[in-house]
């Protein structure tokens, strides 16, 4: 049952992040090529909505690898993990 009310709230889900310039903007073709296969007057399938979180995912834990890989100093990276960015 929890994992039913997961897949009927990740289409909103995607929709408001994906909504968000700055995290479109970060999330380049992902958000370019997600957003109007979850508008509001589609609904994707529950394959679909799966592929597009594990992606989500894997390009989260991308972006996370290369930032690590930059060397960044200790604030930045408490800053990073630690704050909302509006």
């Amino acid at each position: 049952e929890k994992k039913e009310n997961i897949k009927e709230l990740l289409p909103s889900f995607l929709r408001d992040i994906l909504a968000n310039h700055d995290i479109a903007s970060l999330l380049g073709d992902f958000a370019f090529s997600v957003m109007p296969k979850i508008s509001n007057h589609k609904k994707p399938t529950p394959q679909e909505l799966e592929k597009y979180l594990c992606e989500i995912k894997d390009l989260t834990w991308r972006l996370e690898d290369a930032i690590l890989k930059c060397n960044p100093d200790s604030e930045f990276l408490t800053r990073f993990f630690t704050e909302k960015f509006n």
